[in-house]
């Protein structure tokens, strides 16, 4: 873990687009296939579309360099013909340089925080197969959460 880094945690505004299009672009989702999406010009759409509200984390470095985020997406799904509110953890991004810090551990936590102090039924955690690194993540979360 590189734990000489250091870093804060904050709520994505939106003066950060282009800092975090530019992370996207540094970021390829790691798995059997290496996908790189392209959030220009707007970062934020995709998030924005994806449910009724959403939160957009970053981490960034004491100079302002954003070297990581994740976003925590809340929706209203339909099960068995009910709603069923949900928290959808997505889009965590480390830059390369900081993929052996805590910045996914941290926002994890950050994902924990907001389902304890919610009114969620479920959480919904996405991880392309093949992406060990983001799959251990998951045992962070085994001992209060059902997977």
């Amino acid at each position: 873990m590189n734990t000489n880094l250091s870093f804060r945690l904050r709520r994505a505004l939106p003066e950060d687009n282009e800092k975090l299009i530019d992370l996207a672009r540094r970021c390829p989702m790691l798995g059997q296939l290496e996908m790189h999406s392209d959030r220009f010009p707007d970062f934020f759409a995709i998030n924005e579309l994806q449910g009724e509200l959403s939160h957009v984390y970053l981490a960034e470095t004491d100079v302002g360099d954003i070297i990581g985020c994740a976003a925590f997406t809340e929706k209203t799904i339909m099960k068995n013909g009910f709603p069923v509110k949900i928290l959808h953890f997505g889009d965590l991004r480390s830059d390369p340089t900081a993929r052996r810090s805590s910045i996914a551990a941290e926002m994890v936590k950050i994902y924990l925080d907001m389902l304890r102090a919610g009114s969620f039924d479920h959480g919904y955690f996405e991880i392309l197969e093949g992406n060990n690194a983001v799959i251990k993540l998951h045992r962070l979360l085994t001992d209060e959460f059902q997977w």
